[in-house]
């Protein structure tokens, strides 16, 4: 079977079923495994795929991501070949999504294995922590993600909740807000991530000036809560998470996922309680 993958989370969850040498095709994003991956001809991007260079990988099957990929490029595509869309909104779709791909491509008894792993992860999940967040994905202006969203399925499993009203997001799960309007949802925790946009040490910076002091340590502690995550990049694809996703696809992204969440956020909570 060949394969092209045209989503970095899907890519990887194939290399995990033992597909690496089914794929023809991946994106220059699909970056991990590094090793499994070296070789594997680059078809464009996510948002620009090269049409010619899928064409002449010669696919029986092309994977898809439903917010990942752009809705023109996958009509194009399935004028040409047998393509699969998926878009996970959740946490709990990913056992059934594994199953899936394990369907699709003749892996029923690996995907299985895995996905019965990321059941009982997702089953020893139990948080106790509450917290309000923004989490933002851009600057320039400032976009964040709204309720229907992986990333914030994911949050809501260790405790967070968004700090603004859910009826804002009516329109679109990725809105933009004004510093003003940020600072005036009083969240307990500003999430930076470094996928989609590459927030840096100045951004922290720039509110930890603008923040109530108890809230303050938490941009510090949760500067870095994608890299805890382990999967910053499919984080922020998937909604990043890529959060893109961010979308974590096999028993290691989910422990890594929710076990370094609670920590990060845990420690970013003892913050705000110490300077309260």
């Amino acid at each position: 079977m060949r394969v092209v993958s045209l989503c970095p989370s899907i890519t990887e969850s194939l290399v995990a079923m033992g597909l690496a040498d089914a794929l023809v095709g991946v994106t220059r994003y699909c970056i991990h495994p590094k090793e499994a991956l070296a070789g594997i001809p680059r078809v464009g991007g996510t948002k620009n795929p090269d049409l010619e260079a899928i064409r002449a990988a010669k696919p029986d099957l092309v994977f898809c991501n439903g917010e990942e990929n752009r809705a023109e490029d996958i009509d194009l595509l399935k004028r040409e070949f047998p393509v699969d869309v998926t878009h996970p909104r959740s946490v709990a779709e990913i056992p059934a999504l594994l199953r899936h791909f394990g369907r699709l491509t003749g892996r029923e008894e690996e995907s299985e294995k895995i996905s019965l792993k990321v059941e009982e992860a997702l089953g020893r999940v139990e948080s106790r922590l509450d917290f309000r967040y923004v989490y933002l994905i851009w600057k320039d202006p400032w976009m964040t993600i709204g309720p229907r969203t992986y990333i914030a399925d994911l949050l809501r499993r260790v405790g967070g909740s968004l700090s603004f009203k859910e009826e804002i997001f009516s329109e679109s799960d990725y809105p933009t807000f004004s510093e003003s309007e940020i600072l005036a949802s009083s969240p307990d925790i500003v999430i930076l991530p470094d996928e989609p946009y590459r927030f840096r040490e100045r951004d922290a910076a720039f509110w930890r000036e603008r923040l109530p002091a108890s809230v303050r340590g938490d941009v510090e502690a949760l500067a870095q809560i994608s890299r805890n995550l382990r999967r910053d990049r499919e984080l922020a694809f998937y909604g990043a998470e890529d959060l893109t996703p961010s979308t974590f696809y096999s028993e290691q992204d989910a422990k890594a996922a929710f076990e370094g969440a609670e920590r990060a956020v845990g420690a970013a909570r003892l913050v705000v309680v110490e300077k309260q």
